[in-house]
């Protein structure tokens, strides 16, 4: 049967993985065996199902245990995919482009959280699925667009909420939002006990650290702080830095605060152990950013290049640990400040006994158990 015009811009629309994920599933009908052949975890195998799902807007494939059973759609759409790989087949070499054989430098433009926050995972399948490539990382600065153009960046993780414009091209990760960081012991920590929340007119009476390139304008690449989100609510600067692991050196030693993605601040308390406090605040909803992959359209056609992309679909986001460790603070943004057990220990001093986190204290316990 012949698909439409319309479905065949769909399936020009997926990457080749996902064009190999379709004919695969469909000849072997296990996701199991899929993933094996691919060298993808099962729930990565999973989430490049649900995007070819929601792209030809099917279910494809009908679980009929233990097979996947392919849909009417699918098998429309088999003939079709199967063309279309063996010509893209004679276009590259199979040697050349199979990620085990491959030996290939990627250049990434990253902020230095993105490494242990967004990049876990991708970082650990990537030399699984192709062992001999190298990754070379780069800082992001004002030249972040004129680096893709010129072939001296591949992609790029872009931590702000700009728009892209021009020839550069954009995929939305995930969902971020931003938390309010302080010291331990910090006079606002006493306020949201007392109050349930903490309001602008709050935080504005502290000067903030901020994550940012340089403070020129003209010259700034990425910014993190409630500007971002917010025009009418400003502090008082006290320390711009670019580097998002220095930030918790700043807060412990001052009553400075600072807006940081919620992974990075877990990141920072839960396992490195930073003596700070993740708050709520008033009107947090307008505090949420969605990370993005970027890169230059001179790479949209390029099969390395798109393998590259679709294992960032696959695997770049908050990796299992972060999730489990963010779970106890969003139980604890529910609570009202008439619970007593938001915090145990006195806000003001600085000899009392730490707190123990929620993460810990579900582990020691699952240990004993």
């Amino acid at each position: 049967m012949t698909i439409s015009s319309y479905q065949k811009t769909k399936i020009c629309s997926l990457s080749f993985p996902e064009l190999e994920f379709f004919l695969r599933l469909y000849e072997l009908r296990s996701i199991t065996e899929v993933a094996n052949c691919m060298h993808l975890t099962v729930p990565a195998a999973s989430r490049t199902l649900k995007k070819l799902r929601t792209t030809f807007d099917d279910t494809l494939f009908i679980r009929s245990n233990p097979l996947f059973l392919p849909s009417a759609k699918a098998n429309e759409l088999y003939p079709q995919v199967k063309d279309i790989l063996q010509k893209l087949g004679q276009l590259i070499d199979p040697e050349e482009f199979s990620p085990q054989r491959l030996k290939r430098t990627f250049r990434l433009g990253v902020v230095d959280n993105a490494i242990h926050t967004v990049l876990t995972e991708f970082i650990e399948n990537f030399y699984k699925i192709a062992p001999d490539c190298t990754l070379e990382f780069q800082y992001l600065d004002s030249r972040i667009f004129d680096k893709l153009e010129d072939n001296r960046l591949d992609v790029a993780i872009l931590p702000t909420t700009e728009e892209v414009r021009g020839k550069i091209r954009q995929f939305l990760l995930y969902p971020n939002h931003f938390v309010l960081c302080v010291r331990r012991w910090h006079p606002l920590v006493q306020y949201y006990k007392e109050h349930g929340s903490v309001p602008a007119s709050e935080i504005a009476k502290y000067r903030k650290v901020i994550v940012s390139n340089c403070l020129d304008v003209a010259k700034r690449t990425y910014t993190m702080d409630e500007t971002t989100f917010d025009d009418e609510f400003k502090q008082e600067i006290a320390c711009s830095t670019p580097y998002f692991t220095s930030v918790p050196n700043f807060l412990i030693h001052s009553d400075f605060t600072a807006f940081l993605p919620d992974d990075t601040a877990f990141l920072f308390k839960e396992l490195y152990g930073a003596d700070i406090e993740i708050l709520p605040f008033t009107d947090s909803e307008k505090f949420t950013y969605h990370t993005r992959l970027i890169w230059h359209e001179r790479t949209d056609n390029d099969m390395v290049m798109q393998w590259f992309r679709s294992l960032f679909a696959l695997y770049a986001g908050k990796s299992f640990l972060l999730r489990a460790i963010s779970r106890p603070y969003t139980k604890m943004y529910a609570k009202t400040a008439s619970n007593e057990n938001l915090f145990s220990q006195p806000v003001s001093g600085t000899t009392h006994k730490k707190t123990k986190s929620p993460i810990k204290t579900r582990l020691t316990q699952n240990k004993k158990s």
